[in-house]
């Protein structure tokens, strides 16, 4: 389902590459395959058999091996679900030094895919119960309809926009609060709901994907799993939204920090500079983003994450260009130039700036390279010059009751 070719399904939709999950193959007396019996294998192999998370196995008749393994999951809903793992997965991640599986690992497997299953499952719920409730009109708009639309669709649009740029808030209910109009919501809610229907098998798919990734990046280590789970699916959430081989890869290295470590509340500003980019190049894409988040943050490291958030919101009103320095440029000058600490009062007036910029040039003529070039410098120079007449030459700060932006930008030509 679309918005003038933006694409809600996508939005809703959890989406990751997954991994299939093969059916236990039935077992006849000619099969060169036997179960071994429960007792036997928990005293041989040391394997706890626990109620909530009982494991069966696979045994190669012939060398003993383990070929299959099977857990079976119980939910807090109570609904029970069957995780297999076939003789690649049990190579990749079970096995001891030994060759045997290894205990501990199967039971740091199944925990960490239980819990990004139950997060899955939990998530598809609350969203079909949200939206069955606006079907059903249990859910109104708390919006107050002030605007009257000749095309209802354009208020979806408005929302859709609106709610993009505020990539932390819950994407359905930001969107939907956006929409006066409850028949409108209805609508919308019914095709989402036929849209994104989710299977059991795709959200064990998805929850086995996710796991192996997870594992893969960190481990078997569960401690912060909330932050690690997040940052896998930003890594997924990567993966759905941009071509190039490069970007995950690019992530997950620029998000460690010295010591080899993610640095989560890094990443997920990363993640939120790279979603307002609406044109780039792959091989920057990420490394460009986390370029700025460094070197600007670096200058006032107790303030990092105010610094970090002003970058975001700038990148919301004016994109970070992977061939030019522009946003570098313009967001220097929420710096003070002596003392080289972030100043909120610059900020704000360089947010103004910045709109008023564009509303400034936004019918400028672009024929050519030269005419590009010639807009993106005309930008900076307004902007410095600005910030040149509003600064006090022996404190760099803001002087008192400078010129408005709009002001001073509407009354110069480039």
């Amino acid at each position: 389902m679309k918005i003038s070719g933006i694409n809600l399904k996508n939005e809703i939709k959890l989406s990751s590459k997954t991994t299939k999950i093969d059916k236990i193959p039935s077992i006849n007396q000619q099969s060169k395959f036997t179960t071994c019996p429960l007792s036997s294998l928990q005293a041989y192999n040391n394997i706890s058999f626990g109620i909530s998370n009982p494991s069966f196995y696979l045994v190669d008749k012939k060398n003993q091996n383990v070929r299959m393994v099977t857990s079976r999951i119980t939910l807090d809903s109570g609904k029970l679900y069957k995780l297999n793992f076939d003789s690649e997965l049990i190579d990749g991640y079970l096995l001891d030094e030994n060759g045997g599986v290894d205990k501990q690992k199967l039971d740091g497997f199944v925990s960490i895919y239980k819990t990004i299953l139950q997060g899955i499952v939990d998530e598809d719920s609350k969203q079909r119960d949200f939206l069955t409730s606006i079907v059903n009109g249990k859910e109104k708009s708390p919006k107050k309809q002030k605007i009257l639309y000749l095309n209802p669709n354009d208020e979806a649009r408005e929302s859709i926009l609106q709610t993009m740029l505020n990539p932390e808030a819950d994407f359905l209910t930001t969107f939907f609060n956006g929409i006066s109009n409850d028949g409108l919501r209805r609508d919308y809610a019914k095709d989402m709901l036929a849209d994104c229907h989710q299977t059991d098998e795709m959200m064990q798919e998805q929850a086995l994907s996710r796991t192996t990734r997870l594992i893969d990046i960190f481990g078997f280590d569960k401690s912060n799993l909330e932050k690690k789970i997040k940052f896998v699916t930003q890594l997924e959430e990567l993966e759905t939204n941009y071509s190039g081989e490069c970007v995950v890869d690019d992530f997950i290295k620029e998000s460690k920090s010295d010591n080899g470590e993610i640095d989560f509340k890094f990443a997920n500003n990363l993640l939120r500079l790279i979603k307002n980019t609406p044109v780039y190049l792959p091989e920057r894409l990420v490394p460009h983003r986390s370029e700025i988040l460094k070197d600007f943050t670096s200058l006032e490291p107790e303030k990092s994450d105010e610094i970090a958030q002003a970058i975001i919101k700038l990148s919301s009103i004016y994109d970070v260009d992977d061939e030019n320095t522009n946003f570098e440029e313009f967001f220097t000058q929420a710096f003070n130039p002596l003392t080289k600490k972030f100043d909120e009062e610059a900020f704000d007036l360089l947010m103004q700036a910045v709109g008023n910029v564009k509303i400034k040039f936004e019918d400028f003529h672009i024929s050519n390279d030269i005419d590009l070039a010639r807009l993106a410098q005309g930008e900076v120079d307004t902007i410095n010059g600005y910030f040149e007449l509003v600064r006090n030459p022996q404190t760099g700060s803001i002087i008192s009751d400078p010129i408005s932006p709009r002001e001073y930008i509407l009354q110069n030509k480039l």
